[in-house]
């Protein structure tokens, strides 16, 4: 079976970048944080290992779940929403062992975008 924690948006808490007078850990920190993205369970209580997590590292493999304000294929849009969700490709199968990077291409070729951990 398929985990079903999904990669959000990256984390960039700006509040942990401190600039030097050449601005050298700046630019060191905004990488470091780069490297790690926001990891949310999109599937019901106790089926994820990880609930949430803001600095789970990028390359750490997860299921897929895209989103965007229009309909895309195989989306679905629950009564009241107004964000379609999906996480099935053309041969309906579901994206496993993703990194982060793969997880934005996926949702792109969607015509869609990584979820929000609100949505």
């Amino acid at each position: 079976a398929a985990r079903d924690e999904t990669i959000s948006s990256p984390l960039m808490n700006k509040q942990n970048l401190r600039q030097s007078s050449d601005g050298s850990d700046l630019q060191v920190q905004r990488r470091l944080l780069n490297d790690y993205a926001q990891v949310t369970c999109g599937g019901k209580p106790l089926k994820c290992i990880v609930e949430t997590s803001d600095n789970e590292p990028k390359d750490n493999p997860r299921g897929v779940r895209c989103c965007s304000e229009e309909q895309f294929l195989h989306s679905t849009k629950n009564q009241g929403c107004t964000i379609w969700g999906g996480s099935k490709s053309a041969d309906k199968s579901c994206m496993t062992g993703a990194s982060y990077d793969k997880a934005v291409s996926y949702c792109a070729a969607l015509g869609a975008r990584l979820c929000t951990k609100e949505e």
